[in-house]
């Protein structure tokens, strides 16, 4: 049990690897809005699933995770909170004790009803030099993404009504501490690019980011395959986040080919 539990936080002790893209609507005739990609290294297989969990302390929540671990990939509470999240690494110094980042959805969905309580509450939460862009909307229509790695945070509101990310620090606060890995950038600026281009579409619903986390084109593909994947990484999964209705909508593996089913809180 010990090594099965410790292999959970291998995030902690081994090289970056960057994946996963997310995409915020505030307003939408279906609500706010929430999509988002899991994305791997080809070598780790796929293994996505859908968990309900109800802790004895704390908020109801439903997510895409994967199976046989202790991780929370992106997901959704019964207080009407979505989050989603993209690895995002930094050079920052490295906290004595911090949490993986893989464990940082359970925390959020469990103790946060809102997108200014979570803020408030990753703040208190230390990770190491790989972080994450954590992208969060609720049903008001409140949205953030949070630039986390170390103890350093920054903040990127929505403009018009949308916000994204995909795996490099755009704020002020962590730009300065962006890993030198040219190929990543590109490529996480690449799926950032083709992003900003869909979003000038209208009208913004769940049709529209379904289109977006279907895109295969290149450059910027955001439904990945490893077979022409600059970094040889793959899309396992696929998921819309409805924070009001208490619903995901999970694809898998692949978007552009694959049905949808629903899942409701």
């Amino acid at each position: 049990f010990y090594w099965v539990y410790l292999a959970n936080f291998y995030a902690s002790m081994k090289e970056f690897t960057e994946g996963c893209s997310n995409v915020i609507f505030t307003n939408s005739a279906q609500g706010p809005l929430l999509a988002a990609t899991n994305d791997l290294p080809v070598h780790e297989g796929k293994h996505s699933i859908v968990v309900l969990k109800r802790p004895k302390n704390g908020h109801a929540s439903l997510g895409i995770t994967w199976a046989g671990t202790v991780w929370g990939g992106k997901g959704i509470n019964e207080a009407g909170l979505a989050v989603g999240g993209s690895s995002c690494s930094a050079k920052v110094p490295v906290p004595a004790e911090h949490i993986n980042p893989h464990c940082l959805l359970n925390i959020i969905l469990s103790r946060a009803g809102s997108v200014a309580e979570a803020v408030d509450l990753l703040k208190e939460i230390p990770l190491p030099a790989w972080g994450a862009n954590i992208p969060m909307v609720d049903k008001s229509g409140d949205a953030v993404v949070v630039e986390k790695a170390g103890s350093l945070q920054g903040l990127r509101r929505p403009d018009d009504g949308v916000v994204w990310c995909t795996n490099h620090s755009l704020s002020a606060e962590m730009l300065p501490y962006r890993i030198d890995n040219p190929s990543a950038l590109k490529e996480s600026e690449e799926r950032y690019g083709a992003i900003e281009k869909f979003v000038q579409e209208k009208p913004r619903n769940s049709k529209l980011l379904k289109k977006i986390v279907a895109y295969n084109g290149r450059p910027g593909a955001l439904s990945r395959y490893g077979d022409d994947d600059p970094l040889k990484y793959e899309t396992e999964s696929a998921g819309i986040f409805y924070p009001a209705a208490k619903k995901i909508e999970a694809c898998f593996t692949h978007a552009d080919r694959d049905p949808w089913f629903d899942f409701h809180l």
